[in-house]
């Protein structure tokens, strides 16, 4: 097997757990959290789920988007790429800071997104 193929089934395969937690907080923001606590916390819960979708987005796409609409592969060291290893990261900082605030039926899933993000995106960010 391609050596090319099997690290980008390895790369995908662990974005691909942060994005399923992402899911369920989806899931159980839409079943429990409009209609619970306090509208602040409702507002910081958005805000959050919404933040550390931001960041798995860009997690998924910049990478494989840059390389396909480079006229040539782009260094790792170029300012796009490392613009979006910086986007992607704040946006799951300040998504994970406002998770441990969040109301209670969808917090820790997005707790739990938002180290996974932190993770994927310190790795790149120490890849470049």
């Amino acid at each position: 097997m391609n050596d090319v193929l099997v690290w980008r089934l390895a790369m995908y395969s662990a974005i691909a757990v942060p994005c399923l937690v992402l899911a369920w907080a989806w899931v159980r923001w839409c079943r429990y959290g409009p209609h619970t606590s306090s509208r602040a916390r409702r507002y910081v819960a958005l805000a959050s789920i919404v933040a550390l979708t931001a960041s798995a987005i860009a997690l998924l796409l910049f990478p494989e988007a840059l390389g396909f609409f480079a006229a040539k592969p782009l260094a790792p060291w170029d300012e796009i790429y490392i613009r979006a290893i910086q986007i992607g990261f704040w946006a799951g900082l300040a998504g994970t800071l406002l998770a441990l605030f969040a109301v209670r039926p969808v917090k820790w899933p997005l707790v739990i997104a938002g180290a996974l993000l932190m993770g994927s995106w310190f790795l790149a960010g120490i890849s470049v």
